[in-house]
């Protein structure tokens, strides 16, 4: 007797991505859980079939049109989204920390040496 093996995946896009990739797919993929909100719907694949049979099935014109991601776990899926929202610094705030840096700089070196006093 053999037991059967699944392989979680998560797929997210642009929005109505699910809608639209739903219909392609046959009973062959085991739909998990749809995340409207999030854009995001998991996959369990059979072991047998791999993400490359997915992707098939959904076509790359969908995979390009909706900008699909696809995870094999959620702790990549949350990375990705932290990253995406990441705002880095703006110009003026890179120009106040090499005003900040420099001034550190300068000020160490100005700085009178301590000597130490033995009691």
């Amino acid at each position: 007797m053999k037991i059967m093996g699944w392989n979680t995946v998560y797929v997210n896009g642009k929005k109505g991505f699910s809608e639209a990739i739903l219909p392609e797919l046959n009973s062959a993929w085991l739909r998990g859980m749809v995340e409207p909100d999030l854009n995001l719907i998991m996959f369990w694949l059979n072991e047998d079939s791999g993400l490359r049979e997915l992707k098939m099935a959904i076509g790359s014109r969908k995979i390009f049109k909706y900008r699909l991601q696809f995870f094999t776990n959620l702790e990549e899926y949350l990375q990705a989204e932290t990253a995406k929202n990441y705002v880095g610094f703006s110009v003026r705030e890179v120009q106040l920390i090499a005003h900040m840096e420099e001034w550190e700089t300068t000020r160490v070196k100005r700085l009178p040496r301590a000597d130490f006093i033995e009691l």
